[in-house]
C-alpha cells in the first residue's frame, strides 16, 4: 500500500512539473472507489492533459478557459476529444455533464490516454530547454508587402508582361537576399573567431575548449539572463529526475490500474471475486476460448449425426434399388412361366382366344406393380423425412459456424489491442533507455 501511495505521489509531481494543476494522490485513491469527491479534479486533469497533447504546453489561457467554461461545456469538450482519439467507452460517454459522478471512469480514461498517447515520453521530449542565444530579428511583413501590391496590380490588368516583370523582380530580390545572407554568415564567423581569440585561455571546461563561446560571453554580459536560464535548467533537472524515478514505478502504476479495472468489473457484476493470478481481462479471454472449444465439440457432434443420417439414407436408397431389381426379375419370370403354361395347356385352333388367361396373367403383375408403388411411396416418405432432418441440422450448423466466426473476430481484436498496448509501453521504455544512455546534453553555440 505504501509503495502504491509513493507511486501515485510521484505521478502527481511529474504532472505538476510539466504544467498541470496541483492534484493530490488522495484524489486517485477516491477515484478508484468511484467517490464523487474526486470527479471535478479528474475532469480538470483530463482537460489539461488533452490541451497539453494538442499544444505541448500549459498556458494561463488553459486555466482561464477551464474556469470560464461551464461544467457541461468542459464535459462535452473532453468527451469529443476522447472520441476523436479512439476512446469509445459507452460508460464514459454516458457520464452526466454536471460532474456529479463517474470518477472511476475518468481515472480509466486518464490511464488509457496516458498509455495511448505516450504522455511520459512527450514530457521527456519537452523537458530540455535549448539556449539559442541571440535570435535573428527582421521585418518579414516588409518582404511580403511588394508581392501583395504586385498581385493586386496583376489582378487589375492581367497582362502577361507584368507577370514576367514581377517574376524577374522576385528573382533579383532573391539573389540579393542570398548575397546578404552570405555576407551576414561571413560576418558572424568573423565575430565568433574574434571572440574566441579575445577569450583564449579563459574557459569553463578546459578539456573541451580553451576559450569562451558566444553564449557564455552573452551570459556573463547579462547576469539576469544567466540567472533566468539557471532556473530553467534547475526546473528541467527536477523534471528529468522525476521522470527517471517514474520508470522504476511504472509497472506498479499499471498493476494498480488493473486493480481499478477489476473493481469496476466486480461492482458491475461481471465477476464475483477477483483472483490475484487471473485478471478479469485474461478471464474473459479464457471464457471466450473455452466457449469456442465447447462450440467446436458441439459442431463435431452435429457433423457426426449428419454423416450418420447420410449413411442411413444411402443404405436405404441402395436397398430400395435392390428390391426393385428383384421385383422386376420376378415379374419377368412370372410372365414367361405363364406364357409357357398357356402354350402347353391350350390347343391350337382358329377360334381359340387368349382373353381369359391373359386377364389372369395380367392380374398378377398388376398386383405386384401396386405393391411396388406402395413401397415406393413409403420409401419416398422416409427419404423426405430424412432430408428435412438433414436440412434442419445444416441450418443449425450454419448458425453455430457464424457464432464461431464472431467469437474468433472478438478474440483477434482483443489480442491486437493488447499487443498494441504492450508495443506502445515497450517502445516508450526503449526510447527512454536510448535517451538516458546518450548522456547529458552539451549546449554549444
Amino acid at each position: 500500500m505504501a509503495q502504491i501511495k509513493e507511486t501515485i505521489e510521484l505521478l502527481t509531481r511529474v504532472l505538476r512539473y510539466n504544467g498541470m494543476s496541483k492534484i493530490k494522490s488522495e484524489v486517485f485513491r477516491q477515484a478508484k472507489f468511484d467517490k464523487p469527491e474526486a470527479t471535478n479534479s479528474m475532469w480538470k486533469l483530463l482537460f489539461e492533459v488533452i490541451y497539453y497533447l494538442k499544444h505541448r504546453k500549459i498556458e494561463d489561457i488553459t486555466i482561464r478557459a477551464y474556469s470560464e467554461l461551464s461544467q457541461a461545456e468542459v464535459c462535452m469538450y473532453v468527451k469529443t476529444e476522447m472520441k476523436m482519439r479512439g476512446f469509445v467507452s459507452r460508460s464514459f460517454h454516458e457520464l452526466p455533464n454536471d460532474m456529479s459522478e463517474g470518477s472511476r471512469e475518468l481515472l480509466l480514461a486518464f490511464g488509457w490516454l496516458m498509455c495511448r498517447s505516450g504522455l511520459v515520453e512527450i514530457f521527456m521530449e519537452q523537458c530540455c530547454t535549448f539556449l539559442d542565444g541571440l535570435s535573428v530579428e527582421g521585418d518579414l511583413d516588409g518582404l511580403t508587402s511588394p508581392r501583395r501590391k504586385a498581385g493586386s496590380a496583376m489582378n487589375s490588368n492581367g497582362e502577361k508582361c507584368d507577370k514576367v516583370a514581377y517574376l524577374i523582380w522576385l528573382n533579383r530580390k532573391l539573389q540579393l537576399s542570398l548575397r546578404n545572407i552570405s555576407t551576414l554568415e561571413a560576418q558572424k564567423e568573423k565575430l565568433t573567431h574574434r571572440i574566441h581569440n579575445l577569450t583564449k585561455g579563459v574557459s569553463i571546461d578546459s578539456v573541451i575548449r580553451d576559450h569562451l563561446t558566444v553564449l557564455e560571453v552573452m551570459m556573463l554580459k547579462h547576469p539576469n539572463l544567466l540567472k533566468k536560464n539557471l532556473r530553467l535548467l534547475e526546473a528541467d533537472n527536477q523534471r528529468l529526475e522525476s521522470l527517471i524515478a517514474w520508470q522504476d514505478h511504472n509497472d506498479n502504476f499499471w498493476k494498480w490500474m488493473e486493480s481499478v479495472l477489476d473493481a469496476k468489473l466486480v461492482d458491475s457484476g461481471c465477476i464475483d471475486v477477483v483472483d490475484s493470478t487471473i485478471t478479469p481481462r485474461t478471464q474473459a479471454a479464457k471464457d471466450q476460448v473455452d466457449g469456442k472449444l465447447r462450440l467446436g465439440e458441439s459442431i463435431k457432434e452435429y457433423e457426426a449425426i449428419v454423416m450418420q443420417l447420410e449413411r442411413d439414407l444411402a443404405e436405404a436408397s441402395s436397398s430400395h434399388h435392390v428390391k426393385m431389381d428383384v421385383i422386376d426379375a420376378a415379374l419377368a419370370d412370372i410372365n414367361s412361366e405363364i406364357s409357357t403354361h398357356l402354350d402347353i395347356l391350350l390347343p391350337a385352333s382358329n377360334d381359340r382366344t387368349l382373353t381369359p388367361p391373359q386377364e389372369a396373367a395380367t392380374t398378377a403383375p398388376e398386383r405386384l406393380r401396386l405393391k411396388r408403388e406402395r413401397s415406393d411411396t413409403s420409401s419416398m416418405t422416409s427419404v423426405s423425412a430424412a432430408e428435412e432432418q438433414i436440412s434442419a441440422v445444416e441450418t443449425e450448423l450454419a448458425r453455430l459456424q457464424g457464432l464461431v466466426e464472431r467469437l474468433q473476430s472478438s478474440i483477434d481484436y482483443k489480442q491486437i489491442r493488447y499487443q498494441d498496448d504492450l508495443s506502445s509501453v515497450t517502445s516508450g521504455m526503449e526510447s527512454l533507455y536510448e535517451y538516458v544512455t546518450r548522456g547529458p546534453v552539451n549546449f554549444q553555440q
